[in-house]
């Protein structure tokens, strides 16, 4: 499986998980958050809290499965570099739950090789998506 392959599996159980509608639950989301991140990552960006850890990490992705519909993520470009550190750049589509309009993110993400796997170290995101 190729480095692509791999962020584009994390990527899909994200999707899976945020877009299951009233199906998820708290156990779900952590479960998710325990799948895509390390221990100490770190998340922020646009009007975003720096959020630290797990805990503070499925907080937020409860409220993205709360306001957020309809989500999909397009790989833009992956760079691997010298010290087990994976860059992807990625656009985010949405649709806000409340009135459905449609809403766009690009981000940051920057996956380390652990033994278990590809694991999201730092989520860096902004409005807009990368054309």
């Amino acid at each position: 499986m190729t480095i692509n392959d791999e962020i584009r599996s994390l990527y899909d159980l994200f999707e899976e998980k945020i877009n299951a509608g009233e199906k998820i639950n708290a156990g779900e989301i952590k479960e998710l958050v325990e799948e895509f991140f390390n221990e100490d990552a770190i998340a922020t960006g646009h009007e975003a809290p720096f959020m630290k850890g797990k805990d503070a990490l499925i907080g937020m992705f409860s409220h993205v499965h709360s306001t957020q519909k309809d989500i999909k993520i397009d790989m833009v470009e992956t760079r691997e570099g010298d010290d087990a550190l994976i860059y992807n750049i990625a656009n985010t589509r949405s649709v806000i739950r409340e009135n459905d309009t449609p809403a766009a993110l690009k981000s940051l993400c920057i996956f380390r090789k652990t033994d278990a796997g590809l694991k999201c170290e730092v989520d860096f995101f902004a409005l807009g998506a990368i054309e």
